[in-house]
């Protein structure tokens, strides 16, 4: 390896997991102090503080000014700037920590996350999407948004994260090998199947709208965890209109979930469709067997060692309750 001072990653054999390192991050505001920090309170992301971010890749106006904005991230995981190589050092294995890194700024101004235009959002991070996509290097583009300390944001103005990563995570891997393997044998999509069967049972449905359907879970691994799944198209199909209608119904939930906990941190966690390449040992158009979905996870309790040893999660409220709480809850 050129550079160990340089982003990289380095795979487990005995995990069978790549590690990213990122050395630069170290400048990045810590977690646990975060919240007593200037960092923290200092609010880069607001209008009018444009010049204390990294050059806009791109941006979503209306009439007033901007809505929702894309800078790279300044603690970036993985970096274009990042070689394009790999090679083993005897018997390990490492990889260049090419990719990007980029913040979606949701709101010129702070925002709880129920108040923010979910339509919007969801139509900027999908544009990026297709964007990365067009990025051979890239072969996974993660999403996901941490709000609140409990959730590991390091500063309080709404914002989300896109990764394109330069592998597909071996975790997602294996939900996608799982999903194929279902789809050669029964020739439709598993996340889909799952969405249909919990609107057939009703009990653990929180909200549903014309293309999309949000429940509790079966296995939920975390309490008052929802998932938007499509019951046909995903929301990449379906564009500008699907942004739209899967940010109401976000919105939606978001509302009814604001009466869990004043001090609850979320998670939101977009497991998007590959993009295709020729190199893919998939064989089939991802998006027929393994279509978008969205999981919204309230941070109610702490991921501890059970967790971190077993890989089981321990869930203290039964999904049946939790959709039946949230039913109950104002819009």
């Amino acid at each position: 390896m050129k550079d160990k001072k340089s982003n990289h990653f380095r795979y487990c054999r005995l995990k069978q997991n790549w590690v990213a390192f990122a050395p630069k991050r170290v400048r990045r505001p810590l977690d646990l102090s975060a919240c007593a920090s200037e960092e923290w309170h200092a609010d880069f992301f607001a209008a009018g503080n444009e010049f204390k971010t990294p050059d806009e890749i791109a941006r979503l106006d209306d009439a007033n000014g901007w809505v929702v904005r894309v800078v790279p991230n300044l603690y970036r995981i993985v970096e274009i700037e990042s070689p394009k190589e790999s090679g083993r050092e005897g018997f390990f294995e490492w990889m260049g920590g090419y990719g990007a890194h980029e913040i979606v700024i949701e709101s010129p101004t702070p925002k709880e996350i129920w108040e923010l235009e979910w339509p919007k959002i969801l139509e900027m991070i999908r544009l990026r999407y297709l964007d990365l996509c067009n990025d051979p290097n890239i072969s996974y583009i993660q999403v996901f948004k941490n709000h609140g300390m409990m959730a590991g944001a390091s500063v309080a103005h709404p914002h989300s994260q896109i990764v394109g990563l330069p592998f597909i995570p071996p975790l997602v891997r294996r939900e996608i090998e799982g999903a194929l393997a279902y789809y050669l044998s029964k020739g439709r999509a598993l996340v889909v199947d799952e969405a249909k069967e919990e609107e057939r049972l009703g009990e653990r449905v929180v909200h549903r709208s014309d293309h999309f359907i949000a429940y509790c879970p079966y296995a939920s691994s975390h309490p008052f965890s929802v998932r938007i799944a499509p019951l046909g198209e995903d929301w990449l199909s379906l564009g500008a209109e699907g942004s739209r209608e899967l940010g109401i119904l976000m919105a939606s939930i978001l509302r009814k979930m604001r009466h869990i906990s004043r001090h609850a941190g979320f998670n939101i966690l977009y497991y998007l469709t590959p993009p295709r390449r020729d190199n893919s040992p998939f064989n089939k158009e991802h998006r027929q067997f393994f279509p978008t979905y969205l999981d919204i996870v309230p941070r109610l309790s702490m991921v501890a060692g059970f967790e971190l040893s077993s890989g089981i999660f321990v869930n203290f409220v039964m999904p049946e309750e939790a959709a039946a709480w949230l039913n109950a809850q104002e819009d």
